[in-house]
C-alpha cells in the first residue's frame, strides 16, 4: 500500500487491514451500517464489532451510526445526510394508474437484515386478501418466487440498472422496504422522491427519517402486522396523499443536495 496523507475503511474487513497501515497521515472509517449486525452474534459478530474501538475517526452514514459510534465505543465522527439525485428520482409526470394497486418489494432472500422470511409470509396474507387487485413487483436480486412459496404472487424483476428503479418507483403505489440494521436503506429516500408510499418495519434506529402516519406507514416485525399496513396503504392510497406529499417535501428539503 503507498504512502498516503488518508486512508480510509469502508467494510469492517478492511478495517483489519488498515489498523496495520504505518504510511498514513491520518485513518478514517466509512461506517456504512452497523455492521456487526451483518451476523449471528459469535465470533464473527466479535470481529467486525472490535474495529469499533480501533480509534479511527469515523465517517457516518447518517446520525444513527453516528451516534452508536460515539455513545457506545468513545469514538470521533461526523455524519453523513444521505441525498438522491433528484434529476432521477422525482415525481410522475401523470397520475399512476388507478389499477392495479401496485406494489414495489425490495426483496434480497440471501440478505438476513432485510427481513425476507417475514416480508414474503406478509405478501402470502395480501395476496390471498387482496388477488388480482394488486400487483407486487420485486427487485433488489435474481431469485424463483416457487422456492419460496411465491410463486404466481410476484413479479421478481432482479438487479434494475440505476435510472430503470426510479421508473419502476414512479409505477408503483407503495414501496415495501425491510431493514433490521441501524441504517434505514437509500431506497425510502428514492420512493419518497417518486412519491410512492414507502411502508417499513418499526426500526428504533430509523425514527429521525421513517414517522409512521407522518412520511410513511411502520409495522411491528410481524407478518400479519406487516399484511395489515400494506393493505392499508394500498386500499386507503388517496386517503395518504398527505403522507406522500410531507415525505416528498422532506427529500426535497434536506435530501436532494
Amino acid at each position: 500500500i503507498p504512502p498516503a496523507d488518508l486512508s480510509f475503511a469502508t467494510l469492517w474487513t478492511t478495517a483489519y487491514v488498515l489498523l496495520r497501515v504505518r504510511n498514513a497521515g491520518l485513518k478514517f472509517y466509512f461506517m456504512q451500517d452497523y455492521e456487526p449486525l451483518f451476523y449471528p452474534a459469535g465470533s464473527t459478530y466479535a470481529q467486525a464489532e472490535l474495529t469499533y474501538r480501533f480509534g479511527f475517526h469515523g465517517i457516518a452514514n447518517t446520525r444513527s451510526i453516528r451516534d452508536i459510534y460515539v455513545d457506545q465505543y468513545g469514538g470521533r465522527a461526523h455524519a453523513l445526510s444521505p441525498s438522491v439525485d433528484t434529476s432521477v428520482f422525482h415525481l410522475p409526470a401523470s397520475p399512476r394508474a388507478a389499477a392495479p394497486l401496485r406494489l414495489f418489494y425490495y426483496a434480497r432472500p440471501g440478505t438476513p437484515r432485510n427481513g425476507f422470511e417475514l416480508a414474503a409470509c406478509a405478501l402470502r396474507r395480501l395476496k390471498a386478501r387482496l388477488g388480482n387487485a394488486v400487483e407486487v413487483d420485486c427487485a433488489g436480486a435474481d431469485w424463483k418466487p416457487e422456492e419460496y412459496g411465491l410463486g404466481g404472487l410476484v413479479n421478481v424483476l432482479g438487479m434494475l440498472p440505476y435510472r430503470a428503479t426510479a421508473d419502476l418507483y414512479r409505477r408503483c403505489h407503495v414501496g415495501l422496504v425491510m431493514m433490521m440494521t441501524r441504517h434505514p436503506s437509500y431506497l425510502p429516500f428514492e420512493l419518497m422522491a417518486c412519491g410512492a408510499l414507502v411502508v417499513s418495519n418499526q426500526n428504533d434506529a430509523n425514527r429521525w427519517l421513517l414517522k409512521s402516519g407522518e412520511n410513511c406507514l411502520l409495522a411491528p416485525a410481524s407478518a400479519t402486522a406487516l399484511a395489515q399496513t400494506l393493505e392499508d396503504a394500498l386500499v386507503r392510497w388517496d386517503a395518504h396523499a398527505p403522507l406522500r406529499e410531507r415525505a416528498h417535501a422532506l427529500v426535497q428539503e434536506k435530501h436532494s443536495d
